[in-house]
């Protein structure tokens, strides 16, 4: 009777242990499936957020996703008239003020297009004090045209003036929105910091050579002495950070420098292409 009685608990205790391991199976592959559909609901948001979020970035990479990049300031004067004739024929016109609008969502873009609208505003009051002194023609300044140059995610915006220099110039990145330096500017065109300043000192001389051919003391100390003023006028500009540069539509880069030559021989202002 006792061995009987010890034969059935064995079978209970068998029977409890199947039964339990089954339960902690069963709860051990709903645990996991439970955790894979939760982690793939996770993912599955992480991926959705990630595509929301560079949607979003795309979309705001403009300010107004109508239109391009750059295009024509909508800037307005209530000064009147808006335009006259000059003695000598030609028209003065408040609408010759044709500045650029950068339609870059980024702080740099406000920062340059605040920059922008005041030189709108100067040359609105450079046209009123047109209008009371006839006499002065002031038409270089007042007329203002501005070209764009896109190449590999980068822009160019060149405010030009018809007296040969480049107000103003700005370079973007349109992946990062930001405002390129004259560095970023270089060495995204292949210069580097060890080569780009032999590379601009040929070219300065070069074009020095070509303006002083025919010009008196174009030789020996008179030369030198305009060349290292003209090195010096550079190296400031790049120092505080007021140089002129764009990457034009061959992909070259495009620096302005300040020729010292003989006073009354034209224009200081030189664009040289940095090769």
């Amino acid at each position: 009777m006792e061995n009987k009685r010890k034969n059935i608990y064995i079978v209970i205790f068998f029977i409890t242990t199947i039964v339990a391991s089954a339960i902690a199976v069963y709860l051990g592959v709903k645990l996991n499936n439970s955790k894979k559909v939760v982690q793939d609901k996770v993912i599955g948001k992480n991926n959705h957020q990630e595509q929301e979020t560079t949607k979003e970035i795309t979309k705001n990479k403009k300010n107004d996703t109508s239109k391009g990049y750059v295009y024509n300031a909508n800037y307005t004067s209530d000064v009147k008239p808006s335009s006259y004739k000059m003695e000598d024929g030609s028209i003065i016109s408040i609408d010759n003020i044709v500045l650029p609008y950068i339609n870059i969502n980024s702080d740099d873009a406000i920062k340059a297009n605040k920059e922008i609208k005041n030189i709108y505003d100067e040359h609105v009051l450079l046209y009123k004090q047109l209008l009371g002194d006839k006499e002065n023609s002031y038409l270089p300044i007042i007329c203002t045209s501005y070209i764009t140059f896109e190449k590999d995610n980068l822009i160019s915006i060149v405010i030009e003036k018809p007296t040969n220099y480049y107000a103003y110039t700005y370079t973007f990145n349109l992946e990062t929105l930001k405002q390129c330096t004259y560095q970023d500017v270089y060495k995204k065109l292949g210069f580097t910091d060890n080569n780009i300043n032999q590379k601009v000192i040929f070219c300065i001389t070069k074009r020095m050579e070509e303006e002083m051919q025919y010009m008196d003391g174009s030789q020996g100390d008179s030369f030198n002495k305009y060349l290292n003023e003209t090195l010096e006028n550079y190296n400031n500009s790049v120092k505080n950070n007021t140089i002129k540069y764009f990457i034009d539509d061959k992909n070259k880069l495009n620096i302005e420098v300040q020729f010292s030559i003989p006073a009354g021989v034209g224009i200081f202002n030189r664009i040289l292409i940095v090769e």
